[in-house]
C-alpha cells in the first residue's frame, strides 16, 4: 500500500487540528506541543510542525521562540478591530453578492440558518457558530472578488471563536439564528439599500455589544 505523502500528513494534520481549535476542544492559550500532537495523530514530528506553521499563517496559532506553540487568543480587542473592518466591508459584500446572484443565494443561505436552528435546538454552540460563521461567509464567497473572500477567510477565524464563546450575550441560541429573519427577508426582496443598511445595522450592533463587554471588563 502506498504511504501518503509529507505534504498530504501535514494538510491532513493541520485540518485536524484547525477543527480542534475551532470546535473548543482545544482551548484559546492551550499548548499546542508537537510530540503529543504527533502521538495523537499517529504520525512523526515533522508533518504536525509544518501543519502548525499553516495553522500559524491562518491566524488560528502563534508561536514565540523556545516555548513552542499555543492557539491564538481571541481578546475583545482583537474583535472590535474585526467588526470595525466587517463594517467597512460586510455591506459591499452582501449587496454585491444579491446583484450578482439574485435570489439564487437564498439557497445556501437557508442551509446555513437550517444547520443553525439545528445546533440550537441541540444546545450545540458550536455548530451554531459555525453556520452562523458559515452564513456571513457566503456572501463574501459570492460577491464575485477574489480579494474580498480571502479578507473574510482571514477573519473568518477570529469571528467563530468569538461567538462561540460569547454567542449566548445576543440571546438564546434560537435567537441568534432568528437574529438573520430580517436580512434573509431583504436578500429575498434584492432592494439594494436596505439591504446595505440592515447589513450594517447587523454588525454595528454586534460591536456595540462588544464595546460595552470591554467597558465592563475594565471597570
Amino acid at each position: 500500500m502506498t504511504r501518503p505523502s509529507a505534504r498530504l500528513l501535514q494538510t491532513q494534520a493541520a485540518e485536524i487540528i484547525r477543527e480542534a481549535i475551532l470546535s473548543g476542544r482545544l482551548a484559546q492559550g492551550s499548548r499546542l506541543n508537537e510530540l503529543s500532537l504527533s502521538r495523537q495523530l499517529g504520525i512523526s514530528r515533522g508533518p504536525v510542525r509544518e501543519a502548525l506553521r499553516i495553522l500559524e499563517e491562518d491566524g488560528l496559532a502563534v508561536s514565540t521562540p523556545y516555548r513552542g506553540a499555543r492557539v491564538i487568543r481571541i481578546s475583545t480587542e482583537n474583535m472590535i478591530a474585526v467588526m470595525e473592518v466587517r463594517s467597512l466591508l460586510e455591506p459591499f459584500a452582501v449587496t454585491r453578492a444579491v446583484a450578482r446572484t439574485g435570489r439564487s443565494i437564498t439557497k445556501p443561505l437557508r442551509e446555513a440558518m437550517s444547520e443553525m436552528l439545528k445546533g440550537a435546538a441541540e444546545k450545540d454552540g458550536p455548530r451554531v457558530a459555525r453556520a452562523h460563521t458559515a452564513f456571513h461567509g457566503i456572501f463574501y464567497a459570492h460577491a464575485d472578488n477574489p480579494l474580498l473572500d480571502r479578507l473574510w477567510k482571514r477573519i473568518a477565524v477570529p469571528v467563530r471563536l468569538y461567538l462561540q464563546i460569547q454567542q449566548t450575550g445576543f440571546g438564546s441560541l434560537k435567537e441568534v439564528a432568528h437574529g438573520h429573519d430580517e436580512l434573509m427577508e431583504l436578500v429575498a426582496k434584492g432592494d439594494q439599500s436596505p439591504l446595505r443598511r440592515h447589513t450594517l445595522q447587523h454588525v454595528q450592533s454586534n460591536l456595540q455589544f462588544i464595546m460595552r463587554a470591554l467597558g465592563e471588563e475594565n471597570r
